[in-house]
């Protein structure tokens, strides 16, 4: 499923077909809404019937019907709008659900690229609150519009057949109401949305920083800034929304005004009507009480119209994350080897500074390389461009031999595996956690590669082995747990080369240096894989087949300084002999 064309197009007129909308069952929604407003307004028609023909004294049987019509829309009504509520709900978790899983699907082919610059928060929002946005607009923004038309025509052709005159003015008034208030709403909510926008995805943000790195901003001491940036954001929101309001006021008040122009401009034809012996007086009674119901039929339309701006906005959002640029079917190449090669490669994110320039490496099966370098210096945005996610900004990078953008995602996740520092870990078991990277592992398998990860005597005693759950955000995982199923799972993968993103970090250094020592010895075990891992400790390095140390120059660009094996580095090179010392006085 490819992504429709943008130009000429509203995004909900294009981000429709995709909520898979079953419009016979929003069909049934809608007729059962009118019948709903419309015992409503019956309600309110006959009651006020029954009352006026009461005050006449007429035989009690005269007024049987009449009562046993009030209790019948009575119940009626409830009955009705229940049942339309299930049925409409019904469309609109339907239809989340399945934008929701096309979304899913778009992703899997949209440009790594693409991804990888957006916030977490506001991808967050995207998949989340947006979808929510668009799949609501069929009932909170079509359904009461249709309601409101089909009502209103209704009841203003009921109220003519009484007298012609007295319904074009309560179709009149409907119009006005219902036309000119969310006119001024969806001003208003426009107005609303463009800083809400901006607020609600600095929230998202915020609090996600605040939540995965609330041990590390404590310590910092940067927690009290990050919670002030968020209740910045947050008031930003609420001056926003209060200047929107007032044409939303000025919205309710056209309304209430529509409102009792109708009721008097009703009440005095009618009056007119029974004076000329057009209408009776019970009549009258009728055409003056009825619109009081009846604008119980625009009354939702304000809502309706915040709802279906709010729902705009996330449709833009969410196709500009759909913007997917998968790589032509016709242009793939067959890798030649299973190699990951860097030639005279410059680093950086699209349209971004370069961070490295001059880059040449291979990563082979059965070698194991390390990138040591000072925080902020490139090597995440390194690790990214080898692994094909975005492409370097001068030189070649070539996986198998071939460009990755002559890959397909499928090809490329075959070739190379990146484990990134900041690796979700989903509350579910060990097992499907492990699946993320090869979903038809077997229990076997798993538990092979949890050994080899050094989590082998952990799961055995664990409560449930396999299927033992992992609590939100790796709350019931040490450190050290967290990192090492991480790497069962990017054993999983079967790809050849594996890129793992400082695994000791946040870890006690003993731990630390081991781990980094396990996942170097990948290279040269019973399946030799190509290891390539960036990282600050140098200690473990004298497991890896060649270090590579990158720093600033005096112009202050990042460089390979030196490369070479742990010891050749060690007795050469001042700056890492320094290092070593630290780390190993730190650790006395």
């Amino acid at each position: 499923m490819t992504r429709p064309s943008t130009l000429g197009s509203h995004p909900l007129r294009q981000l429709l077909p995709y909520l898979g909308v079953n419009w016979g069952r929003f069909a049934l929604a809608l007729v059962l809404g009118v019948a709903g407003l419309g015992a409503s307004v019956a309600l309110g028609a006959t009651s006020a019937w029954l009352i006026a023909r009461a005050s006449q004294m007429p035989p009690i049987l005269y007024l049987n019907t009449a009562v046993v019509a009030v209790r019948f829309f009575g119940i009626s009504k409830a009955l009705f709008r229940y049942m339309e509520r299930l049925a409409s709900h019904r469309v609109a978790l339907d239809g989340m659900a399945i934008l929701r899983t096309r979304l899913y699907e778009s992703l899997a082919r949209t440009s790594p690229a693409h991804l990888w610059q957006l916030h977490r928060g506001d991808l967050l929002a995207r998949v989340g609150g947006d979808v929510d946005a668009v799949g609501d607009v069929v009932v909170k923004a079509y359904l009461p519009f249709g309601l409101a038309v089909l009502v209103g025509t209704l009841t203003s052709a009921g109220i003519a057949l009484l007298d012609p005159v007295c319904g074009l003015a309560l179709a009149l008034a409907l119009a006005g109401a219902g036309i000119l208030g969310p006119l001024l709403t969806i001003r208003s909510a426009r107005l609303a949305e463009l800083a809400d926008q901006r607020a609600r995805t600095r929230i998202s943000d915020g609090v996600m920083r605040v939540m995965d790195s609330a041990c590390e901003l404590t310590i910092l001491g940067r927690d009290r800034e990050a919670l002030d940036d968020i209740r910045l954001a947050d008031a930003e929101l609420t001056a926003a929304r209060d200047a929107a309001a007032r044409p939303a006021a000025w919205a309710q008040t056209i309304e209430v005004a529509c409102l009792v122009g109708a009721c008097v401009a009703t009440t005095w034809i009618g009056i007119n009507a029974v004076h000329a012996g057009t209408l009776s007086e019970v009549a009258l009674a009728v055409v003056a009480l009825t619109p009081l119901a009846a604008f119980e039929a625009v009354a939702g339309l304000g809502s309706a119209s915040v709802q279906l701006v709010r729902s705009s906005g996330a449709a833009r959002r969410l196709l500009d994350l759909m913007d997917e640029t998968p790589a032509p079917a016709l242009a793939e190449e067959t890798p030649a080897t299973s190699d990951l090669e860097a030639r005279g490669a410059t680093i950086g994110w699209p349209d971004g500074p370069p961070l490295l320039t001059d880059l040449s490496m291979k990563v082979a099966p059965g070698r194991a390389l390390a990138i040591v370098g000072p925080s902020g210096i490139g090597k995440t945005t390194l690790l990214t461009t080898l692994a094909g996610i975005i492409p370097p900004l001068n030189g070649h990078v070539l996986l198998g031999g071939v460009a990755p953008t002559c890959l397909t995602r499928e090809t490329a996740a075959s070739l190379v595996s990146l484990t990134t520092e900041d690796a979700h870990i989903f509350h579910t078991s060990v097992l499907e956690n492990i699946r993320v990277a090869r979903g038809d592992l077997s229990h076997e398998d798993a538990h092979r590669l949890l050994e080899d990860a050094g989590l082998g005597d952990w799961v055995d005693q664990a409560p449930d082995g396999l299927d033992t759950i992992i609590g939100s955000s790796a709350s019931t995982l040490s450190g050290g747990e967290r990192r090492r199923l991480l790497l069962a799972r990017a054993l999983a993968s079967r790809a050849p080369i594996l890129l793992v993103d400082e695994p000791g970090e946040h870890l006690d250094p003993d731990l630390a240096d081991a781990l980094i020592r396990d996942i170097l010895s990948l290279a040269h075990g019973p399946r030799p894989r190509g290891i390539l891992i960036v990282t600050h400790r140098i200690t473990p390095l004298d497991a890896a087949d060649e270090v590579i140390v990158i720093e600033r120059d005096h112009s202050g660009q990042a460089r390979i300084t030196a490369r070479g094996n742990h010891d050749e580095l060690a007795a050469t090179l001042e700056s890492y002999r320094t290092s070593l010392a630290e780390e190993a006085t730190r650790v006395d």
